[in-house]
């Protein structure tokens, strides 16, 4: 039998409602395809890692530091707490920076921990080989910081490459190989993925991967409750690492319990305990259900110069977070455009429960561009680009792939200029990109004033952070091995 990119490539000569069935089970996949899907995987996985990890430095900030280091101390068998570090983090003045605090005799993250503990399994290995290799590299403040920057911007890029190796494997499932290359070029090197999230600990990169988690789990899952303990999990630690992609968590959440009955009982068992844990947790250490964003909201008035967390007038916040030439999603990512042609995306979904989850997720774009409208800050601080929006990363890239397949089995020259349009903005998504993993930071948000208090600077379509780093060219690599 042939393989699903075959046919959904030749799908235009077959009649009208032909196209899109069902292409195998996965019981019909012989070894070789196995072997072959092995292959590609592999080789997607290792070109996406050797991108993110080219640049050979660290390209984080204060929100990354806690889960850089909260890996470490859970491979040394100390807890999801930071007290080894609490001399390395103080100030002068023994005060701890405003990212962590000292409650209940520990040393804690204001920041989610979801982060650094999903991050463990691959930092645990780096530092016990590094405890061979290079006794006492953590004995003082200077040695364990670079180490410890260099383990997580390679645990971050490996995450990073393994999110969307699974995205590729779903994409191409729906739609066939080249709009599953298209999708997931698109996610990985045209989007925050490359610039942000696989260059430190950010939460974007651990949030992503566990949505990609769970949209391989309910698409070739078995319907179970081992299936539903495993979605419910990911889910809920959707939250745990970003808070504010609840509306992502909540509508997958709603998918189970609407379309996967067999999955019902364990979704909701894992993602209630992950939840309790988190607001214990929170209450424990914080008194608030929020945990340490609470405290660190208090800091936005004075960082950012704003009049609450949700002060934004929502036009104001619309126009910023799509068009803004320093954080504009659209300017940075154009090809996420594609999610405007969702009807038609999804009519091209063959399966049902297919159909209906990109539906969900699709439809959870919209509390969460509230969300980021509405938000203060919603320029994410100092920071390159759409930051916030790479977490809705995968989501977008359905509808680009999909949006790829209708330019390819549609002829004519509207789909010769979609193609066009997309192979574009593809292009020009990964260069912007590319330079940020080059040369950021640059001095643009500091000088000439800060523009977390000078916001007339976002919009300056001639100084921003890309203009900028190309004048003041590429950083030096920080190390020149892998270890």
């Amino acid at each position: 039998m042939a393989d699903h990119g075959s046919l959904v490539e030749h799908a235009a000569y077959l009649p009208p409602h032909e196209r899109f069935r069902p292409v195998r089970k996965a019981s019909d996949v012989s070894p070789d395809h196995r072997i072959r899907d092995f292959v590609l995987a592999a080789v997607l996985f290792c070109f996406l890692t050797a991108c993110y990890i080219a640049n050979g430095r660290y390209v984080g900030s204060g929100d990354c530091v806690p889960a850089m280091y909260l890996p470490i101390a859970m491979a040394r068998g100390d807890g999801p707490w930071l007290d080894r570090f609490a001399a390395y983090l103080a100030g002068p003045d023994g005060r701890l920076p405003g990212y962590c605090e000292k409650s209940q005799g520990h040393v804690v993250s204001r920041y989610p921990v979801g982060p650094g503990l999903l991050l463990t399994p691959l930092v645990a290995p780096q530092v016990w080989l590094r405890d061979l290799t290079v006794p006492g590299w953590d004995g003082s403040a200077e040695s364990c910081r670079q180490a410890a920057r260099q383990m997580a911007k390679n645990a971050s890029a490996v995450m990073a490459s393994l999110s969307m190796v699974l995205l590729w494997l779903i994409l191409r499932s729906l739609f066939g190989d080249s709009a599953a290359l298209f999708g997931t070029l698109a996610a990985a090197l045209g989007s925050g993925m490359w610039s942000t999230a696989a260059q430190a600990p950010w939460q974007h990169g651990p949030a992503v991967f566990c949505l990609c988690m769970v949209m391989v789990v309910l698409k070739f899952g078995t319907e179970n409750r081992l299936a539903g303990l495993v979605a419910g999990f990911f889910a809920a630690m959707i939250v745990v690492c970003r808070t504010v992609d609840l509306p992502i968590s909540a509508a997958l959440g709603l998918f189970v319990l609407r379309r996967k009955p067999g999955m019902r009982v364990g979704f909701l068992v894992s993602s209630s305990m992950v939840a309790i844990v988190w607001a214990t947790w929170n209450v424990y250490f914080f008194d608030h259900l929020t945990g340490g964003y609470a405290e660190i909201e208090k800091m936005h008035g004075w960082a950012h110069g704003i009049q609450g967390s949700w002060s934004t007038p929502l036009p104001t916040g619309l126009a910023g977070t799509f068009l803004s030439p320093s954080h504009g999603l659209i300017v940075y990512c154009p090809w996420v455009l594609a999610v405007l042609a969702a009807p038609a995306v999804l009519k091209r979904i063959v399966d049902p429960n297919d159909r209906r989850l990109a539906a969900v997720l699709g439809f959870s774009l919209l509390p969460t561009t509230i969300i980021l409208a509405k938000y203060g800050c919603w320029w994410a601080g100092h920071c390159f680009g759409p930051r916030f929006w790479i977490d809705s990363t995968p989501v977008f890239a359905v509808f680009a792939a999909g949006l790829w397949s209708i330019s390819c089995l549609s002829p004519g020259m509207m789909s010769t200029v979609l193609r066009a349009f997309l192979v574009v903005s593809l292009i020009w998504s990964a260069g912007l990109h590319a330079i940020a993993v080059a040369t950021y930071p640059t001095s643009w948000h500091s000088v000439p004033t800060n523009v977390d208090r000078d916001h007339d600077r976002l919009w300056d379509f001639h100084d921003n952070e890309v203009t900028r780093g190309l004048r003041e060219g590429p950083h030096p690599r920080e190390w020149s091995s892998w270890f």
